[in-house]
């Protein structure tokens, strides 16, 4: 629910740059974000709808779903009735780090589709899992996403190692992409490889690094405070070149209609 970062560029400049720079890709994604969702559900008081004495119990801050009580809605990247689980998304995995370095090649798509567009996303969950007391390091090593454009529209990969897991991670879909380092603040990342065009071919690096004694991602509350600002700064270090500049074509303010009824939006 955002302009692209290149959005009515005359210069092919971005015409805006977020505080956390990682997130420069992620601007004018077509996927909302749970804190999104959150807001909506907020504002039309659909989050009231469950009691909390006896509704989900969810985990990494999700909230009970308002059409059903026994569910919750997750953060990106966690799945299950409670939000404790990974997605099930038909493929991923767990993948254990250690100090060594490990790869994982992952292609996501449809080949059979040609070069056509789809309308359904294609997501593929994977998480990165060190032991506790450590920290994930994870280095893309190889990235061809197909098309390109701001938000990433048509494939690439998030990758989820700011510390508040419900902000949406960085999102990357460029070959220039590769090389990017990211370091996480807990042991679990959660890594999301997705694609609406053609497929997404992606190889990751990754392996544990000394962290602090409480790096485990916080596991119980429900959000109550709301959307969240990116944090300006973190422990995260990036290599990557600067971002490429292109023109994009604007898009027109959306259009918007009073009403009063709840999301039907599970995620």
């Amino acid at each position: 629910m955002h302009y692209g970062a290149h959005s009515s560029s005359r210069n092919t400049l971005p015409t805006m740059i977020p505080r956390d720079t990682k997130y420069l890709e992620t601007l004018g994604s077509a996927i909302i974000s749970f804190n999104d969702l959150f807001m909506v559900n907020t504002h039309y008081n659909c989050t009231k709808k469950c009691n909390p004495d006896t509704s989900a119990k969810c985990q990494m801050n999700g909230y009970p779903h308002p059409r059903n009580c026994a569910k919750c809605i997750c953060p990106g990247g966690y799945g299950g009735d409670l939000c404790d689980e990974r997605p099930d998304d038909g493929c991923g995995e767990v993948l254990m780090a250690n100090t060594s370095y490990q790869y994982q090649d992952v292609e996501v798509g449809d080949r059979s589709a040609g070069f056509n567009k789809r309308v359904e996303l294609t997501t593929c969950t994977y998480w990165i899992q060190a032991p506790k007391g450590s920290k994930v390091e994870v280095k893309i090593e190889k990235l061809n996403a197909g098309l390109i454009n701001d938000g990433c529209h048509f494939g690439g990969v998030e990758i989820k190692s700011q510390e508040d897991q419900r902000l949406t991670g960085y999102r990357y879909c460029r070959q220039e992409d590769t090389n990017v380092i990211l370091e996480s603040t807990h042991n679990i990342v959660p890594v999301i490889f997705f694609n609406r065009f053609y497929v997404s071919e992606v190889k990751i690096r990754y392996r544990a690094v000394p962290g602090n004694n409480e790096t485990t991602p916080e596991t119980s509350g429900t959000s109550t405070s709301g959307p969240l600002e990116p944090e300006t700064t973190d422990t995260e270090s990036v290599n990557r070149p600067e971002p490429e500049t292109r023109l994009v074509t604007s898009r027109p303010f959306p259009e918007t209609r009073p009403t009063t009824k709840c999301s039907d939006s599970d995620r």
